[in-house]
């Protein structure tokens, strides 16, 4: 696993977490693209170092090349993927 003095913001990498296996480090956290029901939108997860008991993170093994849909390093958790075909933010109420 790589720590967090080994991250480069902007950059992706391959690694583990509940829902996605690739995501991009802002130097806080992760941001990846999620799906869930139907919708592809922004989400966050922690460094494996920032983990909190009961709660997902993500473990980063290697740098990885950026996925053909680029992840906003200034998104917004709840920012729908403007190919998902939903504009705006998502949201469990639709």
């Amino acid at each position: 696993m790589l720590a967090k003095s080994e991250l480069k913001i902007g950059s992706y990498y391959q690694g583990e977490c509940r829902n996605s296996d690739v995501a991009r480090w802002n130097g806080k956290e992760f941001l990846f693209w999620r799906t869930k029901f139907g919708d592809v939108f922004i989400d966050t997860v922690p460094h494996y170092e920032d983990r909190e008991p009961g709660w997902d993170y993500f473990e980063a093994i290697s740098e990885a090349p950026p996925p053909s849909e680029e992840v906003p390093l200034d998104g917004r958790v709840g920012d729908v993927a403007p190919w998902s075909g939903n504009k705006g933010r998502w949201s469990c109420r639709r």
